[in-house]
């Protein structure tokens, strides 16, 4: 009977061993479970925080798209005040031509005035010598 209860003890022990090893299967199998889902839902939180920055990263880039179109824009701007205003400094420096050929006109044509008002003071008091010889030859 030694070796009957023996044996029963050794197979109550195997079967114990083997239920113990199931249980611990069983409990790493629902470990490995819990982090496959906690994986998981990290993978679903981090996917969809991609998927944020992403549309974030497209919002910027399509707002500096239209910052960049607003500088070649206001670029163009520049280059057409610019232009205008050269067209503007042109016509300025050319009435200020005109106006130094307007202004040596004028000074010649008042020195030409200046010149007969001497001529005619001067020929009136020829008039008026002569008026007096007159009169006194009249007399």
């Amino acid at each position: 009977m030694d070796i009957r209860a023996e044996l029963e003890r050794v197979r109550a022990e195997a079967d114990s061993n083997r239920k113990h090893m199931y249980e611990k299967s069983e409990h790493e199998r629902a470990n490995h479970l819990d982090a496959l889902v906690e994986v998981t839902e990290e993978k679903s939180r981090v996917e969809h925080e991609l998927r944020a920055a992403e549309d974030e990263l497209r919002t910027c880039m399509r707002d500096a798209q239209q910052a960049q179109d607003q500088v070649h824009s206001l670029r163009r701007d520049v280059r057409e005040l610019t232009d205008a205003l050269d067209g503007s400094m042109r016509a300025v420096e050319d009435a200020q031509r005109r106006h130094d050929q307007l202004a040596a006109q004028f000074s010649q044509a008042t020195q030409k005035i200046v010149a007969l008002e001497d001529e005619r003071d001067s020929l009136v008091q020829e008039v008026a010598l002569y008026r007096s010889k007159v009169d006194e030859m009249v007399s």
